[in-house]
């Protein structure tokens, strides 16, 4: 995990909290709750189809 300096910059794309534990990605952050929902959604699950659409906004800003 990475610890930042600055608290505005630890806005999570997913949640849209403030957290001072997570990553940088491309050119947002997530924390680490989120990546761990990430990481255990099944692709059948309904909110697996708003974390690709969330990444995929990442992803295009970068």
């Amino acid at each position: 995990m990475v610890m930042s300096m600055s608290a505005k910059n630890n806005i999570c794309h997913i949640c849209n909290l403030c957290c001072p534990e997570g990553v940088r990605l491309v050119a947002g952050y997530i924390c680490a709750d989120c990546l761990i929902q990430i990481s255990c959604t099944d692709v059948e699950d309904p909110k697996y189809a708003f974390y690709v659409a969330k990444l995929k906004e990442l992803w295009q800003a970068g």
